[in-house]
């Protein structure tokens, strides 16, 4: 990796602004921070680049007192003034981890304590909105019973027929399932208990047989006269030659 020219001075900036994020550990934090400070000793400063000027110095790490009173500033505003109130100014990192396990324990307890506060009194909860007591479906009765239904137009394959009235009041076919002489609109093919989809599909695959079988014998007839046209031209070459060798 290549560093910038002033990787040192960053890195000795940026170990003073790092925050605590709320998901991450005392101990954790702490150990991360220790190794942030720990860097600026070994990046490149300015004074190792050739911008170097007279007054450039090199960079000087912060001691262990520096260390722990910026990670403590890194600390959540709640942290921070439970250890101003407790304890003293911290003298070292590991004087800071100690303390502040105290603190987190006692925040965290503190917490705790107070969401079981809120669950045991009702006055403190969220009102929950009533919901609206479901209509009763009057209209739509699941049960096909109910419902109209004809059987007779259902096993023809008319299913977008067979829900508009019932299998008495059904002017298209009789109970056998014929096809009555009286009805004047378009009569179906199809026999009874039948799925029209089918019977559509059965048609065109037969149609198709029909296509297919005229087309090969089609080709056959093509492939005969090609053979006689071939035959003719082997006939011609053969008596040609024997005029000439005459």
């Amino acid at each position: 990796t290549r560093f910038a020219n002033d990787a040192a001075e960053q890195m000795k900036v940026y170990a003073t602004r790092v925050r605590k994020p709320g998901y991450c550990s005392v101990k954790a934090f702490l150990q991360r921070m220790k190794m942030l400070f720990g860097y600026v000793a070994y990046l490149p400063g300015r004074i190792d680049s050739r911008d170097v000027t007279p007054t450039c110095k090199r960079v000087v790490p912060y001691d262990d007192e520096e260390q722990a009173g910026h990670a403590l500033q890194a600390m959540p505003e709640k942290f921070r003034l439970q250890y101003q109130l407790q304890f003293s100014t911290p003298q070292s990192m590991g004087q800071l981890l100690n303390n502040l396990v105290k603190v987190e324990l006692a925040c965290s307890g503190d917490t705790k304590e107070r969401s079981k506060a809120n669950t045991k009194n009702p006055a403190s909860q969220t009102m929950s909105i009533p919901k609206k007591a479901a209509k009763p479906a009057a209209k739509f009765l699941k049960n096909k019973s109910a419902r109209k239904y004809c059987d007779r137009c259902g096993g023809h394959g008319l299913e977008s027929l067979a829900h508009t009235h019932t299998s008495k009041d059904c002017k298209r076919f009789d109970d056998k399932g014929k096809a009555l002489s009286t009805f004047r609109g378009p009569k179906s093919n199809t026999a009874p208990g039948t799925n029209h989809a089918y019977a559509q599909m059965a048609a065109d695959i037969a149609e198709f047989k029909k296509s297919a079988k005229k087309d090969r014998e089609s080709i056959k007839k093509l492939k005969k006269r090609a053979s006689k046209h071939k035959c003719k031209g082997k006939r011609y070459s053969d008596s040609s030659d024997s005029d000439s060798s005459s």
